[in-house]
């Protein structure tokens, strides 16, 4: 029989978090169908994900009568369930704490009198909070993925949710490293990449230098090192080398990338697309003489971990050029492409060319 599972993630389907996506699909070839509960709705939706099915947890503040009918609910019916969560919620009380209660009633709710075997999170900020409060009203196995900003940025929480899951998992060694350089060696902490499917990420035309067109695939947030490149492409315009560059994404930097381009007189050089599909990003990868994704850890502390978009590049055979930053040294090495120190634009150029 199969484990009956719960995945609690905080924004479901996300169009920059499609590896949530990809690993429920993969889940769903070995007969495991958990459950999938989103906290919002995600700011970029996902719109290849209708195969997925999932419920939206609703808000306690906007409706605040249907919440108290959940609590009255899930009080009436089991309240062992409900005295669990409340008392690992008066454990260490915080507003944050008590709005992860909130929707963790909303989802015991929902479960009814199902039994779980485990709950798990995606990401270690509200949605593992949610996670670990229904595990221990449901006495199910706790566990949860913890990414990046989410650990580095603003960590909530986390040694405790450390010490109840009986195992978290992260992307890479560097993330690895900085849980135990932080929160010392608490927990069962592993490391599970995010993988690639290679039979979707594979060429189907040969690969050309010529025109030599560069393309970077993300959300524009600084931690992505857009500016660094652009600025690079400054430089490569000031060289004589005849480029094109397709910055594909959207998000709250685009209006001063926007006039960064503008400044530097790049625009016939430079284009910000907008967000794409998982289709049209791999178009755009298939199209690439280099891929290039200059991380930096941004000034109020964001960073990345290892960027999936980096190894779709590789498998499409397009060679890379990323920042000597976060976890790309685990990925990037001289038989795939290089690595250039981050927020230094010259060195991005002369790499580039």
């Amino acid at each position: 029989m199969k484990p009956a599972i719960a995945y609690v993630c905080d924004n479901f389907p996300a169009l920059s978090q499609t590896f949530v996506q990809n690993e429920l699909r993969e889940l769903h070839t070995l007969g495991i169908h958990p459950h999938v509960f989103a906290l919002y709705p995600p700011a970029s939706l996902d719109t290849t994900a209708g195969d997925l099915e999932f419920t939206l947890l609703p808000s306690a503040s906007s409706h605040p009568v249907q919440f108290f009918a959940a609590v009255a609910r899930v009080g009436a019916r089991h309240p062992v369930r409900l005295a669990r969560a409340t008392a690992l919620l008066l454990a260490r009380p915080s507003r944050l704490q008590l709005h992860a209660w909130a929707k963790a009633t909303f989802l015991l709710d929902a479960v009814g009198g199902e039994r779980l075997d485990r709950v798990h999170a995606h990401f270690a900020k509200m949605s593992a909070s949610t996670a670990m409060l229904v595990a221990a009203a449901l006495g199910a196995r706790f566990s949860f993925t913890a990414h990046a900003n989410d650990l580095f940025q603003w960590p909530f929480d986390v040694p405790r949710k450390l010490r109840r899951a009986d195992v978290t998992i992260t992307v890479c060694e560097y993330n690895r490293r900085r849980v135990v350089e932080r929160w010392g060696e608490v927990g069962n902490v592993v490391i599970v990449p995010c993988g690639v499917q290679p039979d979707r990420f594979r060429r189907t035309t040969p690969y050309h230098r010529h025109p030599f067109t560069i393309v970077a695939v993300s959300r524009l947030v600084e931690k992505k090192g857009f500016d660094d490149l652009i600025r690079a492409c400054g430089h490569l315009r000031d060289a004589g080398v005849a480029f094109r560059c397709r910055i594909v994404g959207d998000g709250p930097e685009r209006s001063r990338l926007d006039a960064l381009i503008a400044q530097l007189g790049l625009g016939d050089a430079v284009s910000l697309e907008g967000s794409a599909t998982p289709d049209a990003v791999r178009a755009a990868l298939e199209d690439a003489s280099v891929f290039c994704l200059p991380c930096v850890v941004a000034s109020d502390g964001d960073l990345d971990s290892q960027p999936v978009v980096i190894k779709e590049a590789m498998a499409m055979e397009v060679p890379v050029v990323a920042s000597d930053e976060v976890g790309n040294p685990e990925m990037v090495d001289a038989a795939v492409g290089r690595l250039v120190p981050p927020r230094n634009p010259k060195a991005l150029a002369c790499t580039l060319a």
